[in-house]
């Protein structure tokens, strides 16, 4: 018998989750096909696409999505993947995850959109994310 694709270890993390933070993507590519959820969540709420979208690993978060992961999966403080990526300067990552549908205008626990965090948090590469997201309709 193999080892469970669901097992976690002391921090959450699944083995697809290991793979994604040790940058394998062959080994997680070979756990998405082999049925490995893609919506697991850490012990800090977080799913595998969220993490990716706050390191900013584009290949990342297009397999991901590809493979069926929530664009609009909500982390801590109710954050979206575009939050996490937009928040964190991911230039980049942002256009992956406008391009691939994601809601420019979600709001998280407090009410603000992707605009008002980066405009809060004076996040790197804030000019360029800001101009990406008003011309998606991020208001």
């Amino acid at each position: 018998a193999g080892a469970s694709l669901e097992a976690k270890n002391n921090t959450g993390k699944t083995p697809l989750m290991i793979a994604i933070e040790k940058g394998h993507l062959e080994t997680l590519k070979a756990l998405i096909r082999a049925g490995a959820r893609l919506e697991s969540r850490d012990k800090d709420g977080l799913t595998p696409l969220l993490t990716v979208s706050a390191k900013g690993h584009t290949e990342t978060i297009k397999l991901l999505i590809q493979a069926g992961a929530k664009i609009e999966a909500k982390g801590k403080e109710a954050w979206t993947p575009l939050m996490y990526a937009a928040a964190n300067g991911h230039t980049n990552a942002v256009k992956v995850l406008i391009q691939a549908g994601a809601n420019v205008n979600a709001t998280n626990k407090n009410g603000y959109t992707v605009l008002g965090i980066i405009e809060l948090l004076q996040s790197p590469n804030r000019k360029e994310i800001i101009r990406l997201l008003r011309a998606a309709g991020g208001r």
